[in-house]
């Protein structure tokens, strides 16, 4: 049988991770923590990548890791849930805090 590959492969005995990217809506955030709004629950105890803007913030891509704390199904579809950061860089953690502080209510 003639192997049409382009480039030689090799065996590799390896652990390897991946991710389905997901899209959902930011409900709020903090520098602990995001509340995201998606279409089906997510599972509790999961980390994952959260990238994200912010608006008429000067930095144009955030990305954090986090762990989701909880999650549950207010109507059909539409799930909230709570994703605790659990890495973050000080730069985005300071960027996170200045949007905040504009507009938490004092």
């Amino acid at each position: 049988m003639k192997n049409n590959r382009k480039y030689d492969r090799v065996d590799l005995n390896a652990r390897v991770r991946y991710a389905i990217i997901n899209e959902g809506d930011a409900k709020n955030i903090s520098q602990g923590g995001i509340c995201v709004v998606t279409i089906e629950a997510l599972k509790k105890g999961e980390d994952m990548t959260i990238i994200f803007n912010l608006p008429n913030s000067k930095e144009e891509r955030l990305k954090v890791f986090g762990k989701v704390k909880w999650s549950k199904e207010i109507a059909p579809h539409v799930c909230v849930s709570g994703i605790e950061f659990w890495d973050i860089d000080e730069k985005v953690k300071k960027t996170i805090q200045e949007y905040t502080d504009k507009y938490v209510k004092k």
